[in-house]
């Protein structure tokens, strides 16, 4: 068996039975102040801000006049401000629109955060005792709650596995890649998480959330709100979950061999969508992430073509045998 694919394998495996430890890259990251912070992020985006205790993460998606997308935005609410964690190299970009919206009478200011800030992800049942090396006796943490420690911050995840997320200073960063540079190769472990998040449909920003994709398409349900008044692009997305009907969504693609994101898939010789992510699984074989649209899940019993290769498209999340 080649190395790589048995690193692939091991480092798979960790995710599953004791603890997978990937450096996710850097996100961007802005510093909110102000008493208005959370209203204009609530009048903004997609999902439920206002009252946000501090010390919670809660995600939301900036949204255009016709719910494209801006960015997906994660919201760690600290006692005097906001970190407003952004998608790799989206932090000015975000800080540019909403200053557009920000009026007069609004007490907000925003700040780029200079220090780059390291994200790392503990996946797995040995995840808690790989943080508790890095937090002495940690509490324990429940769903949305942020912890905050000397050098960073650290919340819960239940996807593509249950583990943690934590939020580093580059200082605390190099601590990190010392204590978990033995475990293996990086290459590998980004790998693996890359299998897993294909395996339970996550999307990520640049390959399933572009400019153009509107947050339902991209199974961005958890960011989105029902229930709240009005924000930029909310006629548009609650039309299409009242009524049901989206032009595309995204769908796993158990693939018969390795086909490259961007290709096309094809179903009774027409174009239904497109390959957004590939990757080989040690569970599952070639498997991809495809934007279709919704009826080819059910024609032809989800049989597609991706190129020359077969492929079959089932719902998310796909379980491990």
């Amino acid at each position: 068996m080649p190395d790589a694919i048995r690193d692939l394998e091991t480092a798979y495996r960790q995710a599953f039975e004791t603890a997978l430890i990937v450096r996710h890259p850097h996100p961007g990251v802005l510093r909110m102040e102000g008493r208005d912070r959370l209203d204009l992020l609530h009048r903004m985006s997609t999902n439920e801000l206002a009252g946000l205790p501090p010390w919670h993460l809660r995600p939301t998606v900036l949204t255009n006049a016709i719910a494209q997308t801006v960015d997906l935005v994660h919201v760690l609410t600290r006692d005097e401000d906001l970190l407003l964690l952004t998608s790799p190299g989206r932090a000015g970009r975000v800080r540019e629109w909403l200053q557009g919206y920000i009026f007069f009478q609004d007490e907000v200011t925003l700040h780029l955060e200079k220090k780059p800030w390291a994200l790392w992800g503990l996946y797995g049942p040995e995840a808690p005792a790989e943080a508790s090396r890095w937090l002495p006796n940690p509490p324990p943490i429940e769903a949305e709650t942020v912890l905050a420690f000397e050098g960073g911050y650290a919340w819960p995840v239940v996807q593509p596995r249950p583990g943690l997320r934590l939020l580093l200073s580059p200082k605390a960063d190099s601590e990190a890649r010392r204590r978990w540079a033995g475990r293996g190769g990086e290459e590998a472990d980004a790998l693996a998480y890359e299998v897993l998040r294909i395996e339970a449909g996550l999307p990520l920003p640049g390959r399933e959330i572009l400019e153009e994709t509107i947050p339902l398409e991209a199974g961005l349900w958890e960011a989105v709100s029902f229930q709240k008044g009005c924000y930029i692009g909310q006629e548009v997305i609650a039309r299409m979950e009242s009524r049901g009907r989206l032009a595309k969504r995204l769908v796993v693609v158990r693939l018969e061999g390795p086909a490259k994101p961007g290709t096309s898939v094809v179903q009774q010789r027409r174009t239904v969508g497109r390959l957004t992510s590939v990757a080989r699984s040690p569970a599952h074989g070639w498997v991809g992430l495809a934007m279709v649209r919704p009826a080819a899940l059910e024609a032809e019993g989800g049989r597609v073509l991706a190129g020359a290769v077969t492929g079959q498209l089932s719902e998310p999340p796909l379980l491990r045998p």
